[in-house]
């Protein structure tokens, strides 16, 4: 009986409770809109699946992209490809899904972004 109730607990908690803050409102921890935000990415002219704005400034950026030669691992480690990609995206100036900010080192969501 007491297992049960941990159980019922445990799945009416709220995901958002239970991991940390995720990129564009996402909740899930390095996702967005079903994307894991790591692997290969393609840059299209139209029709990509995340429009992405740079921000210069890193507290601003919603994720840390690290870009990469070997296959990307981590979360916000982005390698650059020709063909077959993870997901895809388009570089906007406006209407972004979501912000990224180039970096060297500590690829992922920063652990204290600036509040929009």
């Amino acid at each position: 009986m007491r297992l049960m109730l941990v159980l019922i607990a445990l799945m009416a908690t709220p995901a958002a409770a239970q991991s940390p803050g995720g990129v564009g409102g996402d909740q899930r921890p390095c996702e967005f809109q079903g994307h894991r935000l790591a692997g290969r990415v393609r840059v299209v002219d139209a029709f990509p699946d995340f429009n992405v704005k740079i921000e210069d400034d890193e507290r601003k950026g919603e994720l840390h992209v690290r870009r990469v030669e070997q296959p990307a691992e981590l979360c916000g480690e982005w390698q650059f490809v020709d063909g077959m990609a993870d997901f895809t995206i388009r570089f906007v100036e406006s209407g972004e899904d979501f912000t990224i900010t180039w970096v060297k080192d500590k690829p992922g969501i920063p652990d204290d972004p600036v509040q929009r």
